[in-house]
């Protein structure tokens, strides 16, 4: 029973360290495609400021399909 004990014990400890890692790497994702995306706006506008309402629209759309990603992988 001692045995039974410990591995219910183990299992619990591993569980909220998963959940943790998942919610990190999300907010990574999210993080780096807003890096990503202000990079890119702010390249586009520098290049031509006529552009920028696209580069905004770009940006958008990054943001968009990154957030979705993460989303789905928890």
């Amino acid at each position: 029973s001692s045995s039974t004990r410990r591995s219910i014990r183990r299992r619990a400890s591993r569980a909220p360290k998963t959940c943790r890692s998942k919610a990190v790497a999300e907010a990574e994702v999210v993080q780096v495609a807003g890096e990503a995306a202000t990079e890119a706006a702010a390249e586009a506008q520098a290049r031509d400021d006529l552009k920028e309402p696209s580069a905004i629209g770009m940006a958008r759309k990054v943001l968009a399909s990154s957030s979705q990603t993460a989303g789905t992988k928890i």
